[in-house]
């Protein structure tokens, strides 16, 4: 399966962990220690890009399950139950490692920090030499009064905190392979095929081994219980990274999983699923003439050609070869209407047993030569919030003798029959379109077209930041129109002005004004902000100050306005923003 396969730098990691392992048998120095700390930082390096991939994963359930409809339901509906088994085992090995580095009073043990000079600035982090002893742990764990745990024959010589270690670990397995198997079984029952899970199942009980009666054997051939071989005696920091690579796995196999559902859930611009059909002319619709029109899947792809296309217009099944053709590029409508009016074109175009798409378009056929012609100069839509160019035409009639009136919305004359058009209705309704025009005196009147109001599509959230004219932007977004990083400096997000994007791929321009945000920092409270600039409000300051590198920002607009053509209007929706610190 496509990503699943341990990369080289995983392996590496892999490979130096166990052999530093080995080395804590032997006679430990302080740069063995130092080093260890380091491959601890290189494993929580690693589980933060895992993490990225994997909250991407469970964005893509979602978006399968609304899109391709049973295969994912089930996955859909087992997603916290999923995610309840991993962030809880590696939400309580976090706490371990959180206690592990605290002193008896609570606080980050200062004893096992030190502070250095980077670029100028102190700088405290963890002394990995110094992490020498495992007493802590040892007091976790094994500090008396013991007590001897029996689960289907399994021993345990641990307190009652090892207990818990031993019945969240040794049950891992046994939990995710539930979920897998619900997920399996629904589909089962909803004739849809099962997900490929067992190469995950096989990885999972390698990963989290644990034998019958809960013993390792050791060196020596003996049996030991495996807190006491993997835990006792070992000083600190290896027992740290032991935890953190505990944690590299539950979030290798969760991510697995996702990638297993998700294979079938191709990219945007990929999934057939995610296009639309579009009626496709160079020319306006004639009464009693064949029209030249195309129907065309996306974006016109000349290697767009399904097998077979049922069609129907009003109802009315279209025969092939004569009123449309199946060719590269699309299927040609070859049909005559013989009135002005307003079709419905609906049918399915099937491209193999499994694959179609339905169709569901309209085609406006005008008067010959008397009908007013009316561009939109965009998309076949209007939006709500913004200034809608189109242009009018009335062939034959002089241009002074034309007029325009608008339902459902505003328009602003440009000139030359060109106008913007503002959508005053809600949602789904309909703006609708009349031109007139009059020759030697008497008025005509055309057909009203009518164009659905539909909201512009999510902003996106962004930091902006200048340096002495060079701007930097930072964002979570991938769009090779907008570079940017999700990784911020202190400085630079203290300086950062909060700023909304419209999608690169929309065609209409306009601005995006943040009014108000809110800021969260690692696990703190938001803090809300009027305006758009984060170093307006000191509280924050402060938080962004004693951040930490790694630490999560999340930022999410909660007032921003549309600025079009030098009119104002609320931006509905804005993309939540999460960046990290480095």
């Amino acid at each position: 399966m496509a990503g699943s396969k341990e990369t080289t730098r995983q392996k590496m990691i892999n490979l130096m962990y166990l052999v530093f392992i080995a080395m804590l048998a032997l006679n430990i120095s302080k740069e063995v220690l130092g080093t260890l700390g380091i491959l601890n930082e290189d494993i929580k390096l690693s589980n933060t890009e895992l993490q990225k991939q994997i909250t991407l994963g469970y964005k893509k359930i979602d978006k399968g399950n609304l899109d391709a409809g049973d295969r994912y339901t089930a996955a859909f509906e087992e997603k916290e139950n999923l995610q309840s088994v991993t962030n809880g085992f590696y939400d309580y090995l976090q706490g371990i490692i959180d206690m592990l580095q605290k002193d008896e009073n609570g606080n980050l043990d200062e004893s096992l920090r030190k502070t250095i000079e980077v670029d100028g600035e102190p700088i405290t982090r963890w002394d990995y030499q110094l992490m020498t002893k495992g007493k802590e742990l040892q007091d976790y764990f094994f500090l008396k009064p013991w007590i001897r745990v029996t689960n289907d024959g399994v021993k345990i010589d641990a307190n009652e905190n090892g207990a818990k270690f031993i019945e969240l670990y040794s049950s891992f397995e046994d939990n995710i392979n539930k979920v897998l198997d619900s997920i399996n079984s629904k589909n089962e029952r909803n004739a849809v095929d099962k997900f490929k899970f067992n190469p995950i199942k096989e990885d999972l009980k390698n990963r989290f081994p644990f034998s019958d009666d809960g013993t390792v054997v050791d060196r020596d051939g003996d049996p030991t219980p495996y807190l006491t071989y993997h835990f006792d005696g070992f000083p600190l920091i290896a027992s740290i990274s032991k935890f953190t690579n505990m944690q590299a796995n539950i979030l290798s196999i969760e991510n697995r999983i996702l990638k297993a559902i998700t294979e079938g859930i191709a990219d945007d611009d990929m999934k057939l699923d995610n296009y639309e059909t579009n009626l496709y002319s160079e020319n306006s619709f004639i009464t009693g003439k064949s029209i030249d029109a195309k129907i065309v899947l996306g974006r016109n792809d000349d290697n767009f050609k399904p097998n077979k296309a049922d069609l129907f217009v009003d109802g009315k099944r279209l025969i092939e070869d004569t009123d449309f053709t199946i060719e590269n590029g699309g299927v040609f409508l070859k049909k005559a209407f013989p009135i002005a009016k307003i079709y419905k074109l609906t049918g399915t175009l099937f491209f193999n047993e499994t694959d179609s798409v339905k169709v569901d378009q309209q085609i406006n056929v005008q008067k010959d030569a008397e009908s007013a012609i009316v561009s939109l100069e965009a998309m076949q839509i209007m939006y709500r919030g913004l200034s809608n160019p189109i242009s009018v035409g009335f062939p034959g009639v002089p241009e002074s003798s034309i007029t325009i009136s608008v339902s459902n919305g505003k328009e602003y004359p440009k000139g030359n029959l060109k106008y913007d058009i503002d959508p005053t209705g809600e949602i789904g309704e309909f703006v609708n379109v009349t031109v007139r025009g009059s020759i030697d005196g008497v008025t005509k009147i055309d057909n009203t077209n009518s164009y659905e109001i539909k909201k512009a599509p999510p902003g996106k959230s962004s930091v902006r930041v200048e340096f002495g004219g060079t701007v930097n932007n930072f964002c979570d977004f991938v769009d090779p129109a907008f570079p940017c990083s999700e990784n911020i400096s202190k400085e630079a997000l203290r300086r950062g002005i909060i700023t909304g994007l419209k999608p690169t791929w929309f065609d209409y321009e306009y601005e995006i004004r943040v009014d108000k945000f809110s800021m969260k920092i690692g696990e703190g409270q938001p803090i809300e902000i009027n305006g758009r600039s984060i170093g307006n409000n000191s509280n924050l300051l402060g938080r962004i100050s004693s951040a930490s590198p790694g630490t999560r920002v999340d930022i999410e607009v909660l007032e921003a306005v549309k600025i079009d053509t030098g009119r104002e209007s609320p931006q509905e929706d804005m993309d939540k923003l999460t960046l990290y610190i480095k």
